[in-house]
């Protein structure tokens, strides 16, 4: 039974010394400390040593050491609950609550819980929502990791069931594998049919299997054709020193440069003016319009016609050839009549006067018709004047009953048919001789009867007078 302080050793009392808070003892030659709750063995000695009542402290190197019981994780040298169900290790990182979970599970909620994608890739949560991270080669389908490879080149996804290949820069896809397809760093490098497509970058083109810088500016699109730029511009943009640059004629008119100039095409009665398709008409008798350099209407007139005043007009050779007594004068284009006042027109024929009159006129069914320094309201021809005051035709049914009426200046006359006579061709011929006849009989009845009575009165005033008559002896 040794003193404190020692220990039996081969049948001796040793010195073995573990401190106030420890006991010693040797096992085959060697010290051992037995040392109290809350304390451990460093350098032979039982220093303090605590991890809570759910852990057990020991020292590594002087460092404190905590294994904690399940379900409780070292924090601040104290192990404290920590928690992650039965299919995870919890610890503290910064305090933070970390479940380390078994294969096959995830953390959702603190807990570990059954979170398979296969045996070739990682599952977790997030936000409740299971993750799968495939290992290289794989890829998440139906929960699971299967087998998605396109290369390594390129990484592998599924998009409803169907393989989708995610390739590097500088590779694209063909026949689901990533394969080197460069365009350069200003393209796009795809394949269609095995054949290699560029889809090069704006103010780029491919030439040679590469994308080169082709620029037709911000309003055109560059291509090149046999290693040629060409430039297809937007509208009202035309190329132009291998820009494209501004061009535009106005609403009436297309525009293009050529050898770079600018060139303007009109639409019908339009011309250019100084870049812009500007109205341009010469009336009737001309063949073209267009614009001077300076800006001037130039008038193409047809034969017989000239420009005056930026119209075609009539030209004349003598006075005669104006009326309203126009007169015929020389000027720079031609010989034209020259109007007096009020009157107007290539040969001076149209007349001021009639604008007063012209509304009165068409009320009464007339025309207004101007005459040297006057106008007049006359009925247009086959018409004329009724007491009304209104122009009527001069013929209509009512003016001839049994006949055609017809215009004789500006009054009228009855052709009769056959059988009837009359200015209005009311009287029936018929009619009229069998009136006559009648009456010519009744007027030679009453003649013989008015004789035969004359005589009889006569013969007997002479009987009275003779005492005789030369009728008597008749009797």
């Amino acid at each position: 039974l040794c003193d404190r302080g020692f220990s039996e050793k081969d049948g001796k009392c040793r010195e073995c010394y573990c401190g106030p808070h420890g006991k010693c003892s040797f096992d085959d030659y060697n010290k051992v400390c037995s040392c109290d709750r809350g304390f451990s063995e460093i350098d032979g000695i039982c220093k303090e040593c605590y991890c809570g009542p759910h852990g057990k402290c020991s020292f590594d190197d002087y460092n404190k050491v905590c294994s904690c019981d399940r379900g409780f994780s070292e924090i601040d040298g104290i192990c404290k609950e920590c928690y992650c169900g039965p299919h995870g290790k919890c610890s503290f990182n910064d305090y933070n609550k970390v479940c380390s979970c078994d294969r096959g599970f995830s953390e959702i909620d603190g807990i570990c819980k059954e979170c398979d994608c296969g045996s070739n890739g990682i599952c977790s949560f997030n936000e409740g929502y299971k993750v799968c991270l495939c290992d290289r080669g794989f890829s998440e389908k139906d929960g699971k990791c299967r087998e998605c490879y396109c290369g390594p080149h390129g990484k592998c996804s599924f998009d409803d069931y169907n393989k989708v290949c995610s390739c590097d820069r500088g590779f694209s896809e063909i026949d689901g594998i990533c394969k080197e397809c460069y365009c350069g760093p200003h393209g796009k490098c795809s394949f269609n049919d095995y054949n290699k497509v560029c889809s090069c970058d704006r103010g780029f083109s491919e030439i040679d299997g590469i994308c080169k810088e082709c620029y037709c500016g911000q309003n055109g699109f560059c291509s090149l054709k046999s290693g040629v730029k060409v430039c297809s511009c937007e509208d009202g943009y035309s190329e132009i020193n291998g820009r494209c640059q501004k061009c535009d004629c106005g609403p009436y008119g297309n525009c293009y440069f050529k050898n770079a100039k600018k060139i303007c095409y009109c639409k019908q009665f339009f011309a250019e003016k100084f870049g812009k398709c500007i109205e341009c008409y010469c009336g009737m008798q001309s063949w073209s319009c267009r614009f001077s350099s300076r800006g001037k209407k130039v008038c193409d007139c047809k034969p017989g016609y000239a420009q005056k005043n930026e119209t075609c007009v009539e030209m004349c050779k003598s006075s005669s050839d104006c009326l309203n007594e126009g007169i015929c004068r020389r000027f720079e284009s031609g010989s034209f009549c020259d109007c007096g006042p009020y009157f107007s027109g290539d040969r001076c024929e149209k007349s001021e006067f009639c604008d007063h009159l012209k509304e009165k006129c068409e009320e009464i069914g007339a025309i207004c018709v101007s005459t040297p320094w006057k106008a007049t309201c006359e009925c247009p021809k086959g018409k004329m004047f009724t007491p009304r005051g209104m122009c009527e035709d001069i013929c209509d049914a009512a003016k001839c009953l049994y006949g055609k009426c017809e215009v004789t200046g500006k009054t009228y006359r009855c052709i009769c048919e056959e059988g009837f006579s009359g200015l209005l061709c009311d009287i029936n011929n018929n009619i009229k001789t069998n009136i006559s006849i009648w009456g010519i009989s009744l007027i030679v009845f009453c003649f013989i009867l008015l004789v035969t009575m004359v005589g009889v009165l006569c013969c007997g005033f002479q009987n009275v007078r003779n005492n005789r008559c030369d009728h008597s002896k008749h009797f």
